[in-house]
């Protein structure tokens, strides 16, 4: 999850953690909808993860401004694009 200038929050969801490493994301969710990924077939994507982003979606435009960082299963520890840590390494 990440908050932009010009989207505001952006949910991403990528295959491995290679891929997002180096920024190359599956599907994407933001105020203005889903978008999948460059050279990223939908039926690439598994189902739960379409679904993941459309609620996520509904959430961003929903006006609740909603904390989805429920839905992160890395972080990155120090600066924003630094090496990414599984959540559970950055609890407590």
């Amino acid at each position: 999850m990440t908050n932009t200038v010009l989207d505001g929050t952006v949910v991403r969801w990528f295959p491995d953690l290679n891929s997002a490493q180096i920024q190359r994301p599956w599907i994407c969710a933001s105020h203005h909808g889903v978008r999948v990924g460059p050279s990223v077939y939908l039926t690439e994507i598994p189902d739960d993860v379409v679904d993941a982003a459309r609620a996520a979606w509904r959430e961003l435009t929903s006006g609740r401004g909603g904390d989805l960082a429920y839905l992160a299963t890395h972080r990155s520890r120090t600066v924003p694009n630094g090496p990414l840590i599984p959540v559970e390494d950055t609890d407590g």
